[in-house]
């Protein structure tokens, strides 16, 4: 929120550099959102596979 906010202080003057700032800012949260959940979606298989793997060893022995 902060560093939107001193960029478009900045950059008031001209509205096709805000823009621009604006999208690298919006791919920037996009990419690092995506990341996040697809290291939750990951870890969450890792440790449901774990379990699941566990679970078996134990059925076996």
């Amino acid at each position: 929120m902060f560093l939107t906010f001193i960029l478009n202080k900045k950059v008031k003057s001209s509205p096709i550099v805000l823009d621009t700032k604006k999208k690298i800012l919006f791919l920037l949260f996009v990419s690092y959102f995506t990341k996040a959940v697809i290291k939750n979606l990951f870890g969450s298989l890792n440790t449901t596979l774990l379990v699941r793997g566990r679970e078996t060893s134990k059925k076996i022995s």
